[in-house]
């Protein structure tokens, strides 16, 4: 049964972490550039450079929680400092306002805010037994769903907090409002987030965990899932300018091509989950991994903007299969440690992003952007046969709230 699970207060709380850390990372993340060059006075390629650290960062600390959280009676004790942290950092650029502030968070702190969202999936994770297999999976969905609905939810409120502010910074104080809030889930009674106390030191223990990421079981499935993931970030690199400069379109018809998109995984997400229930997960990530291919194959046809208005569902389909069924394909990698595993996500989005920006550079040299269409089509098919390829587990595990 699936109404048991849901109304777990454990559950709930996860849920609501997912939400908030995810209108904590929308809140901040579209004025983030416009915050550092235009306000600050940050240079482009010093901004460049500043994500780039804290993305690499970002991959360190959701590796290392994850590691350590699998072995905490409660995991909310570590997403408690996590959130603390993080709010520091988004309250020092609100208050300061300076380019040091910024810099400092951007780097150090606000790349924590990733590691509560797998610290959640993560938690989620722990709950699956051989006997709810099924709910499990569509929890999982649920909480993607939620996630989702965080990026089209907040940052229409950030836009009016800056418009009755007057202050663009202002998106960071609500940044840092939503993770105090999930911090003070630790006050939560009968709501504890299960992990698994271990004996022997616990530097010990958190190098054997990641050591574990060394092998090839461990590998393979990133790296199939990183192809897939890249097919995503390229599509979002290129989108604009095949709009923009193919197409004669604005850069306001990108941002409604995007909404329509987030808007539309919404119910895909809950479509996949049924789908993968009477196929299989590996299977229904190939399928929609050539859906999304077959996306690609229509932009590199696309005569109008209208046209890519058009295929814009066919993009949220294939996309929210992709996003959705990976987190249960990258738990079922280190199934003993679901927030080890979870925080793989981590490795798979910094690879996506290689592989699309290293396509997206070598393309370049020899052709306009629209070619690079086929590309994004090849590189979601090779992911999708990838996946496909490897076995989906069975999980030996009991779980208790």
């Amino acid at each position: 049964m699936v109404r048991p699970i849901f109304l777990n207060p454990s559950v709930i709380t996860m849920m609501i972490a997912l939400a908030l850390a995810g209108g904590a990372n929308s809140s901040f993340q579209p004025y983030q550039s416009v915050i550092a060059i235009n306000t600050l006075g940050i240079e482009a390629w010093q901004y460049s450079l500043l994500v780039t650290v804290g993305g690499f960062l970002s991959i360190i600390y959701s590796l290392v929680t994850g590691a350590l959280s699998d072995g905490l009676f409660d995991r909310r004790v570590a997403v408690s400092y996590i959130c603390v942290l993080a709010a520091a950092g988004a309250i020092g650029i609100f208050t300061f306002g300076s380019a040091m502030a910024f810099t400092l968070a951007t780097v150090l702190t606000l790349p924590l805010i990733p590691a509560v969202i797998t610290q959640s999936f993560g938690a989620l994770g722990s709950l699956k037994t051989d006997n709810n297999a099924k709910s499990h999976a569509r929890l999982l969905s649920f909480g993607r769903v939620v996630l989702s609905a965080s990026w089209v939810v907040i940052p229409p409120c950030v836009a009016l907090l800056i418009s009755i502010s007057g202050r663009v910074e202002a998106a960071y104080a609500l940044t840092a409002i939503l993770l105090l809030i999930v911090a003070a889930q630790i006050f939560v009674p009968n709501a504890r987030w299960r992990g698994v106390p271990q004996t022997g030191k616990r530097l010990s223990n958190l190098i054997a965990s990641l050591n574990l990421l060394r092998s090839g079981h461990v590998v393979v499935p990133v790296l199939a899932n990183s192809l897939c993931k890249g097919a995503l970030r390229l599509q979002q690199i290129i989108l604009g300018l095949i709009v923009v400069n193919q197409l004669g379109g604005t850069i306001s018809d990108v941002g409604f091509i995007a909404a329509i998109t987030a808007l539309c995984e919404i119910p895909f997400i809950l479509l996949w989950m049924l789908v993968s229930e009477k196929i299989g997960r590996n299977r229904s990530m190939l399928v929609g991994a050539s859906i999304y291919a077959a996306y690609f194959v229509f932009l590199w046809f696309a005569p109008s903007t209208t046209y890519v208005f058009a295929i814009t569902p066919l993009a949220a389909l294939g996309g929210a299969c992709l996003l959705s069924l990976a987190i249960a394909f990258l738990q079922d990698v280190i199934p003993e440690r679901p927030a080890l595993s979870t925080a793989l996500m981590s490795i798979s989005d910094f690879n996506s992003w290689v592989v699309a920006a290293s396509l997206f550079y070598v393309s370049s040299l020899f052709s306009d952007k629209v070619p690079m269409t086929l590309l994004g089509a090849l590189l979601s098919v090779c992911g999708g046969l990838a996946i496909a390829a490897t076995k989906e587990r069975s999980h030996r595990r009991t779980a208790s709230a």
